[in-house]
């Protein structure tokens, strides 16, 4: 032991070893030694009153950088900073961004209901809220041959590596940890705040439930089918084991979600939301638990107008046709 510790100490010494404590002293020596080398700035000290010292650089001209790297996702909104504009355009890909809330209810696990539109969301194009809507409890995972691709509620999408069973991958940026308990089952933990369960339906893990902090939780069903695929049709929120709300959906021709309503004793009690389509997918009227209408006008599934329940509207105009398209 005492050989072994006499040459690692010794080891530490050597200025060549990137790891130790002789490569930090020679590194710090460096730096003194270059610092020294500065030419100090002039200056005149007045016995009374304020001095100021001053240095100009050279006066070089300012042109755009053709290297810099394009940016291949959209920051959240919830980090520090401004992402966007205050309409919602992203800064780093120009894709815009807007959420309408269609009801509220209360509970141990409170809903809102809000459903969000982004112009760059093409995975959802077949969405059962109209193209590149997505709402908290429609999030999901798509399998791809390098991992799987997550859709969150804000409608950005995060390429994740596909772990192994019992296995975990950390995302630091967006705070969240990917778990797969189960062959066809992922896991996707925020902290210790909550905690959503994805089930694999083909080639995709789609919400099963969310769990809080406390015992609060919301399961989702999915005994609607339209051409052979699993579709929402129930929500159950509960605290610990004791029921308290259940919302359950309707379907229209092709599939879509067309109204979401509030059960009591297992018989529709009161209309929520209703949704209606065009026949490229999209969203063109969405309807509040008041009755209340939005309504939105779209070109190539990018959104050109949308009116408020009020009836005022907003024009968007574009740069480009598809999912990558400029607002």
């Amino acid at each position: 032991i005492g050989a072994n510790a006499h040459r690692k100490i010794n080891a530490l010494a050597d200025p060549s070893n990137t790891q130790s404590i002789g490569y930090l002293v020679s590194m710090l020596l460096t730096a003194l030694a270059n610092r020294k080398g500065r030419k100090a700035q002039a200056q005149n000290i007045a016995p009374h009153g304020t001095s100021q010292a001053t240095a100009v650089s050279g006066q070089g001209q300012l042109v755009a950088r053709s290297s810099e790297a394009p940016a291949k996702a959209d920051p959240s909104a919830k980090k520090d900073g401004c992402p966007s504009t205050c309409r919602s355009i992203s800064f780093a890909r120009g894709s815009e961004t807007l959420t309408h809330t269609d009801f509220s209810l209360p509970g141990c696990f409170a809903l809102q209901w809000s459903r969000t539109y982004r112009s760059s969301l093409a995975a959802l194009d077949r969405g059962v809220f109209g193209a590149r809507w997505i709402t908290p409890f429609s999030t999901c995972l798509d399998v791809l041959k390098q991992g799987v691709l997550y859709h969150a509620a804000d409608g950005r999408s995060h390429a994740y590596p596909l772990p192994k069973i019992g296995k975990h991958h950390y995302d630091a940026i967006e705070g969240l940890v990917l778990i797969r308990t189960q062959e066809a089952q992922l896991v996707i933990a925020r902290g210790y705040a909550s905690q959503e369960s994805y089930q694999r339906q083909g080639d995709r893990f789609v919400l099963q439930s969310i769990r809080q902090r406390g015992g609060a939780r919301i399961d989702l069903h999915y005994e609607h089918h339209h051409q052979g695929t699993p579709v929402l049709s129930d929500l159950v929120t509960y605290q610990n084991e004791v029921q308290h709300q259940h919302l359950a959906t309707a379907l229209d021709e092709h599939g879509r979600i067309s109204a979401l309503w509030q059960v009591r004793n297992g018989q529709p009690h009161r209309q929520l939301a209703a949704y209606r389509y065009d026949e490229h997918g999209d969203l063109l009227q969405a309807d509040d638990e008041h009755q209340a209408s939005w309504s939105y006008q779209y070109q190539d599934h990018l959104i050109t107008r949308y009116s408020d329940r009020s009836g005022r509207g907003i024009n968007l105009q574009w740069q480009g046709s598809g999912p990558d398209a400029k607002a």
